[in-house]
């Protein structure tokens, strides 16, 4: 692994290669299976994620979006380990709301391959406000489609759609400001 890159931990949606292509505009080279020990799988409901993420979201998904973050507490998370340049993570940060909604943070996660990689993931900023927990292991990407009455590349399609709307609503609210991002 390269020391000049950084090492992104991604689980939900985060973990999908076409939604981080859609979101950076281009595949990371690298990516691996990888687990976050110590930290507990939840869930947060519309009400509560703050605005402007919240009105974003609900006009894309509607008034039953879900979000994953997670708690530190006893458990482990599954996702993926993507490599990123510094300019991916400034797109990464954007797109997730970073110091609005979500915070990024150093965590340690232990690859598939048995390597252990100093690695930045994102949660929620106020992740004591969720509605549930999930199985870190075994849970569906995606909170917002039913993944039993679709097939995968309807599942793929909306995935995409979602995603390109997102980014119209979001170029919309140019005008709100964000917090600067480190």
């Amino acid at each position: 692994m390269d020391q000049n890159k950084i090492y992104f931990f991604g689980y939900g949606a985060n973990r999908d290669a076409q939604k981080i292509s859609k979101v950076l505009g281009k595949t990371p080279i690298y990516h691996i299976g990888a687990e976050l020990e110590g930290y507990q799988l939840v869930y947060q409901t519309l009400d509560q994620i703050p605005d402007p993420p919240r009105k974003l979201l609900e006009a894309a998904w509607g008034n039953t979006f879900k979000a994953y973050t997670i708690n530190q507490g006893s458990g482990v998370v599954g996702g993926v380990v993507w490599e990123f340049e510094p300019e991916d993570l400034v797109v990464m940060k954007k797109w997730e709301f970073d110091g609005v909604w979500r915070q990024f943070i150093p965590v340690k996660i232990k690859a598939s391959d048995g390597k252990i990689i100093d690695a930045i993931t994102e949660k929620a900023i106020k992740s004591d406000l969720n509605s549930g927990s999930y199985d870190g292991l075994n849970y569906p990407n995606n909170l917002n489609i039913n993944e039993h009455l679709i097939t995968d590349t309807e599942q793929i399609n909306e995935d995409v759609y979602k995603v390109e709307m997102l980014r119209k609503l979001r170029s919309e609210l140019l005008s709100v400001p964000q917090p600067a991002t480190t």
